[in-house]
């Protein structure tokens, strides 16, 4: 699920996708001490997007602008993953308060605090 807001970026009009729902209490459970290995990070919500234009996608610590592209932005336990199939994103990593692009066969993690 997700809350389409329109708002501005650098004095531009931008529609942003915001990831909503998702129940993020899962992440709190504990392993069993005889499981040694790790499993791989649950993911609690996603949202795949393909556009072109003044469009973003909000998760929890990150957004991703499109710059053209096709791309997963995913609020996962560990953080938000963003993954660029095609074309190029500006990653705003929230907690790290940095922005980072990521071209196209690449991923991007902003980790949680």
């Amino acid at each position: 699920m997700f809350v389409l807001v329109r708002g501005t970026d650098r004095g531009k009009p931008i529609v942003e996708l915001r990831l909503v729902a998702g129940d993020f209490s899962a992440c709190n459970r504990k392993l069993a001490s005889a499981d040694k290995a790790k499993p791989p990070p649950k993911v609690i919500r996603q949202l795949w997007a393909k556009a072109k234009g003044h469009f973003r996608t909000r998760g929890r610590y990150a957004s991703a602008t499109v710059r053209g592209t096709v791309w997963l932005t995913a609020d996962r336990c560990d953080g938000t993953l963003i993954v660029v199939n095609q074309g190029l994103i500006q990653v705003l990593d929230f907690p790290h308060r940095k922005s980072v692009l990521v071209p196209a066969h690449h991923s991007y993690i902003a980790k949680k605090p």
